[in-house]
């Protein structure tokens, strides 16, 4: 991706890239069983385990797991607990009113960038009107943490648009010589959306065909969150990303305070090094693109609770599987 920016009417010519460049993917069940290349799409998921004190579960096997479209069991094709390297991208509002909170805002990313892991690659996409590649995917934590530095406060907030260029840039299915990867975005932002020509209906559509969680951090300003407190409900843009989040099986914090920030990205980092990847090949009764939806539960231990996103559109998929041996 080239470093600079780009305005609502380039956002609109976007078209999204031919799936072309094989795949292999790693990991015991894959190993055995799969050889990922080109062919048939499987569906790829991230799942979150937690138990009934919120606490993440990290023994699990395959076994363990049930995968359900549309509640139908689906026979699982790939599976690996803490072994899929991470590509995520850092979405940093930078808007006029994000001007006083660049010391700690800054602070607390470069700690989240810290903890990625040897394998593990980010970006950081600055946004106001305009979305800025600051810095493209690396495992260069130097270069990162020279991007975040980097980080202005100018503008209105095109956040609606921010997350469509983001995901259709960052969000394609991710292609190694041998080895799949994780994706993430990890939004943050301290306003409304004002000046967007994405609708919310787009972006939610694009989130659905991309398979890439959305952790958002939205700052309650003062006046919003009186708001909120009078009306007894998130206001709009705040609920849509809040829904939007909770589709791609992420989560989003709504911060009382600046200073929370850092617990806020550390509690994300723990949750990205903690995920079950797993993957199926499924069903494809029904109509060709209508939106299929998926649950993952702990078949063995119901007490746990797994989480990930609800659903998918049919025309995009994250691996490719050439056969069974």
């Amino acid at each position: 991706m080239r470093r600079d920016a780009w305005s609502c009417p380039i956002v609109c010519l976007f078209a999204c890239a031919g799936l072309t460049a094989p795949v292999l993917a790693a990991g015991p069940r894959a190993a055995a069983d799969s050889i990922f290349r080109s062919g048939v799409e499987l569906v790829a998921l991230n799942v979150v385990v937690t138990d009934p004190r919120q606490q993440f579960v990290r023994d699990l096997t395959e076994r363990d797991f049930e995968v359900l479209e549309d509640g139908v069991t689906q026979p699982i094709s790939f599976f690996a607990s803490g072994t899929v390297p991470l590509d995520v991208v850092l979405l940093i509002d930078t808007s006029s009113s994000m001007g006083s909170l660049r010391p700690i805002v800054q602070r607390a990313a470069r700690d989240f960038l810290r903890v990625l892991g040897p394998d593990d690659r980010a970006a950081v996409v600055g946004f106001s009107r305009l979305v800025t590649v600051l810095q493209d995917l690396t495992g260069d934590v130097a270069a990162l943490d020279a991007a975040v530095r980097r980080t202005g406060a100018s503008g209105d907030t095109s956040l609606y648009t921010a997350l469509y260029v983001t995901l259709r840039e960052f969000g394609r299915p991710v292609r190694q010589a041998t080895e799949v990867r994780r994706q993430a975005i990890v939004l943050l932002t301290d306003g409304e959306e004002n000046t967007s020509a994405i609708g919310i209906d787009a972006l939610e559509a694009e989130a659905r065909s991309r398979g890439v969680a959305l952790y958002a951090v939205m700052l309650q300003q003062g006046f919003v969150r009186e708001r909120e407190r009078i009306e007894g409900r998130l206001t709009g843009a705040r609920a849509a990303i809040r829904a939007l989040a909770v589709e791609t099986g992420a989560q989003a914090f709504f911060p009382d305070r600046p200073e929370q920030l850092p617990a806020l990205y550390a509690r994300i980092a723990a949750e990205l090094s903690n995920q079950y990847s797993v993957a199926y090949l499924p069903h494809r009764a029904g109509q060709a693109h209508a939106l299929r939806r998926v649950s993952v539960r702990v078949a063995t231990h119901p007490a746990l609770k797994a989480r990930t996103r609800t659903g998918y559109l049919p025309a995009a998929a994250s691996l490719q599987a050439a056969g069974t041996r």
